[in-house]
């Protein structure tokens, strides 16, 4: 049954290939299709080639590199085709379509008929260069032999570090997998044969870089001829060579000696040789640099930006002392030529000119100080609206001894800052210049700076700004707390003219009560008293009794409207304290005992209809007190309990019994009107007395529960 199913996807896919040979636009081998991938050009929208599985193109399994007689190129499998399904190393058939991105042309396979069995292939083995170049090795495994020029990190998959390989007359990039604690700048200057894998190019990053093979891993580099113990022992580079630039990289390590001009960046140094060539000279990660005017043998690997040969991943030691023809003439490290920038770079249509000869050169610029960054180029001098670097490995000391706007006299090496050749930049770009100081003593300040710099002015806008919106804000803040005491004034000022107001209505009212109703009470008293005398003579007893019980009545009825009277004259004064309420109210009536006050309710403001309850409530108590119960020490006593105020009265007095006390049927009105009045704020009166024990009389009152609008 497997058999018969193969044999029918076999047949159905036949049938789609032969339709397909006869359209227009179909690729048929891989030559064509290599060619598309390279130059993203033709018509063909499909492609249908017998080739032969070679390897997978991922890990992950989404395609395959097929290859035939003309050929090899990837292809990538859609959902309809899985790369399992295809017979390892097997001849088959491929359809598919083609897809065109920006620059780029990709393979889709989404049809596959096997067709005949095959071997996998054979590695090739060791290469030439010009046959690793050729593509008949694409994505086959080989050796490749050379010397190794450079390492450096991928940047884009730190996974991987690249090898600059010196193969012949080519140089070869090797893509390795970077190994735990491999240091594989040991290789730079080694004879190595590497295998793995040729890469026509690199899928989207590095399309230009060309063909690359990649080693899995270190182990896939064999080492021929190990680099030299001593780096030193090379070939010295000739002070003039007239080479293509791609040919400097192919001479591996060169030595070179001559006299620091100039350090900085903490790995970059300018020497110049005794033929009078200068050079910019990268150091490696292994070195700290000499100081300027050293004279030292350096080795590293030549490149060009084509002036001048330089030198990158150099080691430096101390060499003889240089003399020849740098040590006469310009340029010297004595001499110091005055120049502005615009006699090194200046603009010609738009076009920036740059005076490649002034390099080496020790020149003088006088400038105010732009800025002093914490990083980088010591500081920036303004030369006449031209911003100039200032590089110095002495930075952090120049750093301390300038500050923006003063004015200096900076003399160093003019240092033309300048790309190496690279394959793909052919014509290395020329950023301008700097100045590398040599040391603190190679700047000179002219005048300090005037005390209104940008900065400062800057800082003192900043803080007038700051002084105005505090200003602003004051001033708003006065103004609300102004109107707030105004209107507090407003209200108080109010809240005083009622009170007042009301004093005079209750002084005049107390006049006129005092004037007809007290005197009528009075003379009415008189009348009564008389009355009962006369009954009395008569023996009339009855009637006697009854004139006395209304005489005691007016006499209380009296009383009160004294005590009230009293009360419209003396009244709360607005803010008054209740303590000190209760003891004007209490002392006419104490008759030589002693008040003991104990009011502890806070700060709080009552209303006057409450404090005027309370305080009558008090007096009643401290009347009946010395009056009835002869007391000689009265004790009146104020807290809070719960959400109300407690109060009591207390006297030494000779008591008396409750149930029998005599009431309003025998003209006893005081304690029935503070009853009343307590009621009005939720308490009721309570009386604790026996004969001989005092009396103490207690309420509860809440203030809340006032009636509004009862202000005596």
């Amino acid at each position: 049954m497997r058999l018969l199913s193969e044999a029918v996807v076999s047949l159905a896919f036949a049938v789609l290939c032969l339709a397909a040979e006869g359209a227009a636009g179909v690729v048929t081998n891989c030559a064509r299709l290599v060619e598309i991938s390279t130059t993203n050009d033709g018509a063909e929208e499909h492609f249908d080639v017998t080739a032969h599985a070679v390897t997978r193109l991922s890990a992950s399994g989404i395609g395959l590199v097929v290859r035939d007689g003309t050929g090899a190129i990837p292809l990538y499998f859609t959902n309809s085709v899985h790369v399992a399904d295809v017979v390892p190393y097997g001849t088959g058939r491929f359809r598919g379509w083609i897809s065109r991105e920006f620059d780029s042309a990709y393979f889709f396979c989404d049809g596959y008929a096997f067709v005949a069995p095959g071997e996998p292939p054979r590695p090739v083995g060791e290469v030439t260069s010009a046959r690793f170049m050729s593509g008949e090795c694409d994505y086959l495994t080989v050796s490749l032999r050379g010397v190794v020029s450079d390492v450096f990190p991928d940047e884009n998959d730190p996974r991987f570090r690249y090898l600059t390989l010196r193969s012949g007359e080519a140089l070869v990039y090797c893509a390795v997998r970077d190994g735990e604690g491999d240091d594989m700048r040991r290789l730079i200057g080694a004879e190595i044969v590497a295998t793995g894998n040729v890469s026509p190019y690199v899928h989207k990053n590095r399309r230009q870089i060309g063909r690359t093979l990649h080693v899995a891993q270190t182990g896939g580099i064999d080492i021929v001829r190990p680099a030299p113990d001593d780096p030193f022992a090379v070939p010295e580079m000739p002070p003039f060579r007239r080479e293509h630039p791609s040919q400097y990289a192919l001479l591996g390590r060169r030595r070179a000696s001559g006299r620091v001009l100039a350090v900085w960046d903490g790995r970059r140094m300018l020497i110049r040789s005794r033929s009078g060539h200068v050079s910019n000279v990268d150091l490696s990660e292994d070195q700290s640099p000499p100081s300027a005017g050293e004279s030292v043998e350096i080795a590293g690997f030549p490149e060009t930006d084509l002036y001048r040969i330089n030198f990158t991943r150099a080691i430096w030691r101390k060499g003889e002392e240089v003399k020849g023809k740098s040590e006469v003439g310009k340029g010297t490290l004595e001499e110091a030529v005055d120049v502005s920038p615009g006699d090194i770079v200046s603009q010609t249509g738009g076009v920036m000119r740059i005076e490649a000869d002034f390099h080496g050169r020790v020149i003088r610029l006088k400038g105010v100080v732009a800025k002093v960054p914490d990083e980088g180029p010591a500081f920036y001098l303004d030369c006449g609206g031209r911003l100039v670097a200032v590089e110095s490995e002495a930075a952090d000391g120049l750093r301390e001894k300038v500050e923006p706007g003063c004015l200096v006299e900076a003399t160093g090496v003019c240092v033309m800052d300048t790309e190496n050749w690279r394959p793909n930049a052919p014509f290395p770009r020329m950023k301008g210049f700097f100045v590398a100081m040599r040391g603190v003593d190679d700047l000179r300040l002219v005048e300090s700076p005037s005390w209104w710099t940008a900065a400062h002015v800057g800082v003192i806008a900043f803080l007038l700004a700051v002084a105005v919106l505090a200003a602003l804000a004051w001033n708003v803040t006065l103004h609300r707390r102004v109107n707030e005491l105004f209107g507090n004034y407003r209200k108080a000022d109010a809240a005083r003219l009622a009170s007042e107001m009301r004093m005079r209505e209750r002084n005049a009212l107390a006049t006129e009560l005092h004037d007809t109703i007290a005197q009528n009470l009075a003379g009415a008293m008189f009348h009564l008293k008389t009355a009962a005398m006369s009954a009395k003579r008569r023996g009339d007893a009855d009637t006697e009794r009854k004139v006395d019980i209304a005489s005691v009545s007016l006499h209380s009825c009296l009383s009160q409207l004294r005590d009230n009277l009293w009360d419209l004259r003396n009244g709360l004064a607005a803010g008054e304290n209740l303590a000190d309420a209760i003891a004007k109210a209490a002392k006419p009536h104490l008759h030589g005992a002693s008040l003991h006050l104990d009011i502890d309710v806070g700060e709080r403001r009552f209303s006057e209809s409450f404090a005027h309850a309370v305080v009558c409530a008090v007096r009643e108590g401290v009347i009946n007190a010395v009056r009835h119960g002869g007391a000689r020490n009265v004790f009146v006593s104020g807290s809070r309990s719960g959400d109300g105020f407690a109060f009591s009265v207390r006297d030494d007095g000779c008591g008396f019994d409750v149930a029998a006390r005599p009431g309003v049927d025998e003209g006893h009105f005081g304690l029935q009107g503070a009853r009343e009045r307590i009621r009005m704020f939720g308490g009721e009166l309570e009386l604790e007395s026996e004969p001989g024990k005092g009396t103490a009389m207690r309420f509860v009152v809440r203030e809340e529960q006032a009636p509004k609008g009862d202000d005596p």
